[in-house]
């Protein structure tokens, strides 16, 4: 039996500097009014789905795949972002 094990996706960052380039994302958009979430993701090693942690602004050392429920090691990832103008996101 082969053992499949993907790799990140090419232009992820090292921890550090994702949670730096989140971070400066973060104080920049708050210096404009604007409230932004960010989620971050990373690869899961075992069947390459790209995955997004559901709580906002939290980087864990470790992600559970959603697709197949495989838990990676997360020492690389990348980001998006939700940007929210007004303070109620109802609104």
């Amino acid at each position: 039996m082969e053992n499949k094990k993907f790799l990140p996706r090419e232009g992820d960052l090292p921890i550090g500097v994702l949670l730096s380039r989140a971070n400066e994302q973060i104080e920049l958009d708050k210096t404009k009014g604007i409230r932004t979430e960010v989620h971050f993701k990373f690869t899961c090693e075992n069947c390459g789905e790209r995955c997004m942690y559901d709580e906002p602004n939290k980087l864990y050392q470790e992600g559970e795949c959603h697709k197949c429920g495989h838990k990676t090691q997360v020492t690389v990832g990348g980001y998006t972002t939700f940007s929210y103008l007004h303070e109620n996101r109802n609104s």
